[in-house]
């Protein structure tokens, strides 16, 4: 009798488990472009340009017309205030884009530059900052990524009434950098 319920269980659980849903992975796997892309955002974030501009180049080693490999090797050279690389990365990624979501990752990559680099990238960078953000809503009016990165510029440019109006603006899209929207709303707000 015990023989056939533990039988009868394990039965149970292999039919069971065979009858859920299929398994959705949100993580790149190993080894990808996707992969080294996300990588080097994460080291951009601690901090490590050099390191993240290794997984970068791995991630165009890879896959040579990958637009986010470009992007992010744009990105952490401006980190390291490399600008000229920074640009002729973008000029690449710019050249290479072909949807509309490609399109919008472009011109925000442009908008962070000239944010970060200021009148070392370009003369009037505030404007040049607005005209990529008019690009980027042309390709998709609710990129939450345009809003935050125009909101960053607005701040950096001591506009705080103009960057609460992109940080509300990404709020209100709940579509990504709601959290920190919201903190730098509420930072704005309170000068």
């Amino acid at each position: 009798m015990v023989y056939r319920c533990g039988w009868f269980f394990w039965l149970l659980v292999v039919l069971l488990a065979g009858c859920g849903p299929e398994t959705i992975s949100l993580i790149a796997p190993l080894g990808t472009a996707q992969h080294h892309v996300n990588a080097g955002h994460r080291l951009l974030d601690y901090g490590k340009p050099e390191a993240a501009l290794r997984e970068f180049s791995r991630a165009r080693d890879l896959n040579p017309d990958f637009v986010p490999a470009y992007l992010g090797e744009a990105l952490a050279h401006a980190n390291d205030r490399r600008f000229d690389l920074a640009m002729e990365n973008m000029h690449r990624a710019n050249l290479m884009a072909g949807s509309a979501d490609e399109k919008v990752a472009v011109h925000v990559g442009y908008m962070r530059i000239y944010t970060m680099g200021r009148d070392a990238v370009i003369i009037d960078w505030l404007k040049g900052t607005e005209s990529e953000f008019a690009a980027a809503l042309a390709n998709n009016s609710r990129s939450a990524e345009a809003f935050y990165y125009m909101g960053e510029a607005y701040r950096q440019a001591g506009l705080n009434a103009k960057a609460a109006t992109m940080y509300q603006r990404v709020v209100e899209l709940e579509k990504g950098y709601t959290e920190a929207a919201g903190e730098k709303l509420a930072e704005v707000k309170g000068r």
